[in-house]
């Protein structure tokens, strides 16, 4: 079931009488979590608050995330990245903590594939059990950023389209964020990426998502529909 179709059930679980990806869903791709719950209980007017909606959220996706698979080409990225780069790749997500252990736990016939997608951000392989997932994603050995971690000052990082989360995944890998390339799916993640001064290539196959924000997809060094139509090669060569 997509994510859209997940979030039309929470919301109307908590109140909502209309709950569509142009008019709701598609205003919290990328955002944080506690910002995206924040906007949709205000958009929607629950009576509830976002965590509420959060805790609601929990029960219809979580499950599904431990059986999901990498999208097409992305093992053969982070592969070509990692050989080029070594340990200066990082996973720089909105996610919680919480919610990006979910999603790396390998489970079912996509286990092998989803450790090989996360296993280069580990320094000891990514994690498979869920409370060791929880354990090592907030590891100082993680190359891994999430929306819930502080920032600098001891405060959380901004939401994107705020470039602190890809600022805090440059300095975590030691690298000039002007020289690095951000991979993002959505309209706030571009415009995090670019604040943060790196280049970024949006690949995301919705053109709903894509043209919602004129100014962020012009913005981005490339856009495509998928990961394999993009030439990796070359732009890692620049």
């Amino acid at each position: 079931m997509r994510c859209h179709r997940r979030g039309a059930l929470r919301c109307r679980s908590l109140g909502a009488e209309v709950y569509t990806f142009p008019d709701h869903h598609i205003h919290i791709v990328g955002k944080q979590e506690l910002s995206g719950a924040e906007l949709l209980v205000a958009k929607l007017g629950l009576e509830c608050g976002p965590e509420a909606l959060l805790a609601k959220r929990d029960e219809f996706l979580l499950d599904g995330f431990v059986g999901a698979a990498p999208l097409p080409g992305a093992v053969a990225l982070v592969e070509l990245a990692v050989s080029r780069f070594g340990a200066r790749v990082a996973v720089a997500t909105s996610s919680s903590r919480e919610y990006l252990a979910a999603k790396i736990r390998g489970e079912g016939p996509n286990a092998a594939a989803k450790q090989a997608l996360f296993a280069p951000f580990f320094d000891e392989g990514a994690p498979a059990g869920a409370r060791e997932g929880r354990d090592a994603v907030a590891g100082a050995h993680a190359r891994i950023i999430c929306g819930d971690d502080a920032g600098p000052s001891g405060g959380g990082l901004a939401s994107k389209p705020a470039p602190d989360i890809f600022a805090a995944a440059a300095a975590r890998v030691g690298a000039d964020p002007g020289r690095c390339l951000a991979v993002e799916d959505s309209p706030a993640g571009v415009r995090a990426a670019v604040a943060a001064g790196m280049r970024c290539v949006f690949v995301q196959p919705d053109a709903r998502v894509r043209d919602r924000d004129e100014e962020a997809r012009d913005s981005a060094s490339l856009v495509a529909a998928s990961l394999t139509e993009v030439d990796w090669e070359a732009l890692m060569a620049e």
